[in-house]
Order: C-alpha cells, then sequence, then structure tokens
C-alpha cells in the first residue's frame, strides 16, 4: 500500500509540474491552443465555398433503375454517394456535397441543392430529362461557413495528433540523452509512473485544446454543439492522444537523439494527414489505398469526431475500437523498450 501511495503522489506532482511547465511557456500555449483554431479559421476561409473538387459531390437517396443509368456516363464529373436523405442533407449543409437526389415517389424525382449546387443541379436536371426521368429543382437554405462545420473534425483530430507524436515520445527521449533515467533507476520511482505523468499531462492540455477549437467554432461559424458532443469529442481526443503518444514513444525508443526521432515523427505524420479523410473522401482513393487508409488511426480519430460531434452520422463504436487497439500495443511495446533503457 504505501508503495502504490509512493507511485501515485510522484505521478500526481510530474503531472502537476509538466501542465505547469508547459502552462509557463507563452510559445508553447499559444502552439497549443492558437495553431488548431488558426488552422480551422484559414481553411474555413480559403474553402468558403466548399473543396474545389474537380468532380461534383452528389448525394443520392434515389434506387431508381432509370437515374443510375442516367448518370452512370457522368463519372469524370459527377461522383454519387447513395446514402439516406438526411445524410445527404447533412452533406450538403457541410458542403461536401453540392446537390442531393431524392426519390419522394416512383414517378417524381427532387434535385435540392444550395445556392453554390445551383448550376450542378441544373446539368444534372438536363441530363435526366433526355433519358426521359421527370425531376424538378428546390433550392435549399445552406448554413453560412458550411464548410467549417466539415473542417471541425479534422482540427481537432489533428491537434490530438501532433500533440501525441510529439508529446510522450520527445520528453522521454530528451531524459533518457540527460541520463535522467539512470538516475531515476536509483529511486523508488517507477519507469511506469513517470510516463503516465507526461502521458496524463497531454492528455489533459489537448482535451482543452479540443473543446477551445469547440468554442472558436461556435463564436466565429455560429455552431454550438451539444454538451454531449462535447464529452464526446472528449473522450475521443483522450483515446486518440494515447494511440499517437504511443506511436511517437515506440519510435523514440529505437532512435539515439532527438534530431532523427523529429525527423521520423514528421515522415510519420504525412501519411497519416493525407490519408485521415479529413479533407476529401476516404472513398475517392483507389481501392486499396482506401483499404489502408480505414485501418490507420488518424482515419479513425477523424472519424471518432465526426461520430460525436454528429451521432446520427455514424457509430463512435467503430473508430475507437481501433484507436484503442493501436493505443494498447503500441505502449506496450514502448513501455517494454522505456524499461529496458530505463533499468
Amino acid at each position: 500500500m504505501s508503495d502504490a501511495r509512493t507511485q501515485w503522489g510522484a505521478f500526481w506532482v510530474l503531472a502537476r509540474a509538466r501542465v505547469a511547465e508547459t502552462a509557463r511557456e507563452r510559445a508553447a500555449v499559444a502552439f497549443l491552443f492558437g495553431f488548431p483554431a488558426l488552422l480551422l479559421v484559414s481553411l474555413a476561409l480559403v474553402f468558403a465555398e466548399g473543396h474545389p473538387y474537380e468532380r461534383r459531390a452528389v448525394a443520392l437517396d434515389c434506387a431508381s433503375p432509370a437515374v443510375v443509368r442516367a448518370l452512370a456516363n457522368e463519372s469524370d464529373s459527377l461522383t454519387l454517394y447513395p446514402m439516406p436523405a438526411r445524410d445527404g442533407r447533412r452533406a450538403l449543409d457541410e458542403a461536401r456535397a453540392e446537390l442531393l437526389i431524392v426519390c419522394a415517389d416512383r414517378s417524381r424525382v427532387e434535385l435540392r441543392h444550395g445556392p453554390r449546387g445551383a448550376l450542378t443541379a441544373e446539368g444534372v436536371q438536363r441530363r435526366l430529362d433526355r433519358a426521359g426521368v421527370s425531376s424538378t429543382l428546390r433550392r435549399v437554405s445552406i448554413p453560412k461557413r458550411a464548410y467549417a462545420r466539415g473542417l471541425l473534425p479534422g482540427a481537432i483530430a489533428f491537434g490530438a495528433l501532433f500533440a501525441g507524436l510529439y508529446g510522450l515520445g520527445m520528453p522521454m527521449l530528451r531524459l533518457r540523452r540527460r541520463r535522467v533515467l539512470a538516475r531515476l533507476s536509483l529511486t523508488p520511482l517507477r519507469p511506469l509512473t513517470l510516463v503516465l505523468s507526461v502521458l496524463s499531462a497531454r492528455a489533459a492540455l489537448t482535451v482543452g485544446q479540443s473543446l477551445a477549437l469547440l468554442a472558436v467554432s461556435a463564436a466565429l461559424f455560429q455552431w454550438i454543439p451539444s454538451v454531449f458532443a462535447a464529452l464526446a469529442v472528449s473522450v475521443a481526443v483522450l483515446v486518440g492522444v494515447l494511440a499517437f503518444a504511443g506511436i511517437g514513444f515506440l519510435l523514440a525508443t529505437v532512435v539515439a537523439n532527438e534530431e532523427t526521432h523529429g525527423d521520423l515523427l514528421a515522415a510519420s505524420a504525412t501519411p497519416l494527414v493525407l490519408l485521415s479523410g479529413a479533407f476529401f473522401p476516404v472513398q475517392e482513393m483507389p481501392s486499396w489505398l482506401a483499404a489502408v487508409a480505414k485501418t490507420l488511426p488518424s482515419t479513425a480519430l477523424v472519424d471518432a469526431c465526426r461520430a460525436a460531434l454528429d451521432p446520427t452520422a455514424q457509430t463512435l463504436a467503430a473508430p475507437l475500437g481501433i484507436l484503442i487497439l493501436w493505443a494498447t500495443v503500441t505502449l506496450a511495446l514502448a513501455l517494454r523498450r522505456f524499461e529496458l533503457h530505463a533499468s
């Protein structure tokens, strides 16, 4: 019992010291909270009218063979995403689709679009007319700065990604290089206690970062998530930080210096970001690459954040399961190697 009390006391002191150390550095605080917000606002302004796909995304809630045949030859200009009308409307609101096609009944097809999708809707209507399919146009209102809503899950996920990759492995590598670990081996402090203290501090700061992003979104984009959504995002971010911290920590146990570690992290972050599905759909990738992307923790974290912010979009359990698996495997391997270095 006394040993457990000693380890808990050491953990609490080290975790608080780590948070205080970060809080004292103005540059660190500015980067931690400012960079994700700047990324979100910048991308929202650049893509204010939606993502400039060469092909137009069309949400399709219509099983009519005539409609599918009429648009089948337009794959060079249109990408069809079969989905329920409710999900299709959400895609319109987030500027992930320009047009929603709904089969109101067997004889009537409705083309719903916002201001940006008017030309696409008229073009699709002409194609349907040539195929003998009767359709009507319906313009719907789209929220201002709609694409920012689609970017928010990615911005939150990337904050957790970089916080995890750099937040644990780099400090541990620094302690090893300065031979602090060798000196700690002569004390009652266990290596696991040290690791958990640093990891907990980083996780707490990153959850605060994600909540700050939600506040920015509410202030600038008039989108106020529910309390449940904020809690779900916090859970997703917490598990995501553990997964990426495990990756960064594992890499830190196989290199000798911080420069090499930084290069490895940069090389790892690039494919994780590009294949995450945050900026363009995973379905747009070649089938083999999409299969790889779906196994990555970055894709799982983006999906988890999307599910947290909109529970009707998809389930939160599947992406959380992938993140937990990554966190369990990488942290277990890294801790084993770290204990060998510490001893």
